[in-house]
């Protein structure tokens, strides 16, 4: 028996330089002419790492002998390592064919004397004692693959065993070439010995076959990279190592970049043919109590290695195996679902290349929600930004099916930014979108949802579906998918009133109600006890739909609720739609999202700035504002800087002008949502303005959705508000000013406070 210490040598992943391809060629001359030692010594000029794959094989041929090396950890082994030394003296390949290599890695506790007696009893079996000067499973096994003496290896942990005809059979099977040779796994206990659902899946996998390439087994990841139940080409030795520096998971980056770099076919020995006896112990990695620190900090660190490869060398496997890792931390976080944003930013702030790839994983697996959002992130759109808001708020992961809007929309992709990180599946449509009120457009958005929403409830089920309408096609694709999958709880939030303009006129476009009928709609609506209507218009049927299917119905505001349900139309549904009400006002988001955008501009000293951000509509428009400041004594205009920023509009520049404001006035472009955010915190007063509803509406039932981004930059808000507005009731920043809406006095004394307060930003 021999015992020694011995250092592993670190491996060198470089190029194949013209040199050592030359020296390779030589060597694999001397060796068809049978001066194996010449060969020998040529290959020894030549870094492993230089190597190309034939000359590894060749130096494996040349330094090691046929057989099987077997590679032993033992940390404090001496209560269980008998069991696996006794399954090695029965194996049935002859022992000249094999050697044990054992690695201590920890106190003394017999182990040694153990061994010793071992040799003692069975000369026959080549038996080595190497004791690392560090403990950890890699070191030892590192330093156990620095003595390799025959061409193929194996590892056998001391908790375990194999069977008799164990290396005989993965010897047999790996016959002179360079495959990887898989056996069967059985996990014991106290309760007994049972077949492993690794097996299973081995089994299946080569039912009709007994070798294949790695891309075509599909689902052996765990099988392929796991220490056990394999035998490999010993010359993997000479090129990779574990990482010491990994507290678990060290088998999983070994076995990746193995089986990357070489590529080997697979083969199995069939059923029965070659078993490895597992134990499971409490506290071992197969029964290791889920923590943060194991299934998502540990789990980081072996995915970064595995990110080093995959950015080296991308490919399916890898990134399967970094998919694997997340799935530590989806276990994890269903046992701890309120650590979700925890584990995002732990994710997030690794800064690793898979980072969207990792967190859409997490989100498919965990996701109980599908998002119905015909405008969605990157489409700019307000629609699609209060949406993407309000399910960051929620934070809860969730698939979504949008449409493209790139034909009328512009896209600012940094919208993604507000919620990838909830987000699994994300499914575009292709529907042809021409405008909010387009039925036909809406009818193909929704026809194209339901299908992919059937299909994805099969592989997963839900069991939340929210959507959020301006645009009509979200709430009839929720009704669609709702008559087919009634389970479901769905969440329908209105935006604003849809059945009629914010002039009080009904709004044009039809609906088929045949398609009503074919999806479903129209059958449900009359088993809940609910008249049909007997209009066209697709805005009242986006609004009935959901009144009389969904489970919870969202407004934003109390008047925006009072007045919608207050057309005759409705009677039918109120009964039904008063407990199932709910008021949530446009979300405000955190702090860290105005903190994602730099932006460096800065406001100009001395003056007190206001800034208006948003375009202007028929009943909401800045013209008694700029007539206001043009009132001012010149004195407090100087004092004062308003920035508008709006799409282009030479009407307002023309004003501007006409009124004397220029340099008391600028108008810029739009901002992308992010950089508006992080812009809205550098400004004295922000202002917003109610749509003018008097004379028209019999009270103002909208609340301007950019109020909800105001109060997050925390700075003081101009408010131009019309009496009892959803607006009117909001509490305000301090500092901040309210004035009645049109009235140009009470607009110029609250602009004289501005100039008088020159507080800067």
């Amino acid at each position: 028996m021999n015992s020694q210490a011995y250092a592993a040598p670190a491996a060198d992943h470089g190029h194949l330089p013209s040199r050592d391809t030359a020296l390779s060629d030589a060597a694999r001359r001397l060796f068809a002419h049978g001066r194996r030692g010449a060969a020998q010594a040529v290959l020894h000029g030549i870094q492993p790492g230089a190597m190309g794959d034939d000359a590894l094989r060749l130096l494996n041929r040349l330094k090691r002998r046929p057989g099987v090396s077997v590679v032993m950890p033992s940390h404090s082994g001496a209560s269980r390592i008998g069991r696996a030394l006794d399954s090695i003296a029965r194996q049935t390949l002859h022992p000249g064919m094999f050697e044990l290599i054992v690695v201590l890695n920890g106190p003394d506790d017999g182990t040694q004397a153990m061994l010793t007696e071992f040799a003692r009893q069975h000369p026959q079996i080549s038996t080595t004692v190497l004791r690392s000067p560090q403990i950890g499973a890699s070191h030892a096994r590192n330093l156990g693959l620095g003595h390799l003496r025959f061409d193929h290896a194996t590892f056998l942990d001391d908790d375990d065993y194999i069977s008799p005809g164990f290396l005989e059979a993965l010897y047999r099977c790996a016959g002179d070439g360079d495959r990887m040779v898989l056996a069967e796994l059985r996990d014991f206990d106290a309760d007994g010995v049972r077949d492993s659902a690794i097996s299973q899946r081995i089994r299946a996998a080569f039912d009709d076959r007994r070798e294949a390439a790695i891309g075509e087994l599909h689902g052996l990841d765990t099988a392929l990279t796991m220490t056990c139940i394999k035998l490999f080409p010993a010359y993997y030795a000479d090129l990779i190592r574990f990482d010491p520096d990994l507290a678990s998971g060290e088998d999983v980056v070994f076995w990746t970049e193995a089986l990357s770099r070489f590529q080997p076919r697979v083969c199995f020995t069939g059923p029965n043919a070659a078993v490895y006896y597992r134990e499971l112990r409490d506290g071992s990695v197969s029964r290791q109590a889920a923590s943060f620190q194991f299934n998502v900090l540990d789990r980081l660190k072996v995915i970064a290695r595995l990110d080093r490869l995959h950015q080296r060398a991308p490919g399916q496997f890898t990134l399967s195996k970094i998919l694997s890792g997340v799935g530590f931390m989806v276990a994890y976080l269903r046992q701890n679902p309120q650590d979700h944003q925890r584990v995002v930013d732990a994710v997030t702030a690794s800064g690793l290349s898979v980072t969207r790839d990792m967190l859409r994983y997490l989100n498919e697996k965990l996701r109980d929600k599908l998002v119905i959002s015909y405008c969605f992130p990157p489409s700019l759109d307000t629609a699609s930004i209060v949406a993407a808001k309000r399910l960051a708020l929620a934070g809860e992961p969730f698939d979504v099916i949008s449409n493209d809007m790139s034909a009328i929309r512009k896209t600012d992709s940094r919208l993604l930014d507000l919620c990838h990180d909830l987000v699994g599946r994300e499914i575009v449509c292709k529907s042809a979108p021409r405008w909010s009120i387009d039925a036909a457009s809406g009818i193909g958005f929704a026809e194209q949802s339901r299908r992919h929403a059937l299909a994805l409830n099969e592989k997963n089920p839900y069991r939340t579906l929210y959507s959020r309408a301006m645009w009509p096609a979200s709430h009839l694709a929720g009704a669609s998918i709702k008559a087919a999958l009634p389970h479901l709880r769905w969440q329908a939030e209105f935006s604003d009133p849809l059945a009629v303009d914010i002039m009080g006129v009904d709004r044009p476009g039809e609906i088929d109600p045949d398609w009503l009928e074919q999806n479903g709609i129209t059958a449900m609506i009359r088993e809940a006890g609910f008249p049909i209507p007997l209009t066209r218009s697709v805005m009242k049927w986006c609004e009935y739909v959901a009144y009389a299917l969904a489970d919870e119905l969202w407004f934003t505001n109390a008047n925006q609720m009072d007045y919608m349900l207050s057309r005759p139309w409705i009677v039918p549904l109120r009964d039904r739609i008063a407990p199932r009400a709910v008021i949530c006002r446009h979300p405000t988001l955190p702090d860290r999202y105005y903190d994602m955008a730099e932006d460096r501009w800065t406001p100009q000293t001395g003056r007190f700035s206001i800034a208006y951000f948003g375009n202007f509509y028929q009943n909401r428009g800045l013209q008694e504002v700029l007539t206001a400041l043009s009132q001012l004594d010149p004195a407090d205009r100087r004092a004062l800087k308003l920035d508008i920023y709006c799409s282009a509009n030479p009407e307002l520049n023309e004003m501007i002008g006409q009124l004397g404001l220029t340099g008391t006035v600028e108008q810029f472009e739009l901002l992308p949502f992010l950089e508006f955010l992080a812009r809205s915190r550098k400004y004295d007063m922000l202002l917003v303005n109610d749509a003018v509803t008097a004379g028209i509406k019999p009270f103002n039932p909208y609340l301007p959705s950019k109020l909800s981004d105001y109060l997050g930059a925390k700075r003081p808000i101009w408010r131009l508000a019309e009496p009892g507005s959803p607006m009117s009731g909001v509490t305000l920043p301090d500092g901040s000013q309210t004035s009645r809406l049109g009235d140009v006095a009470s607009y110029r004394a609250a602009l004289q406070r501005m100039a008088g307060s020159l507080v800067p930003a």
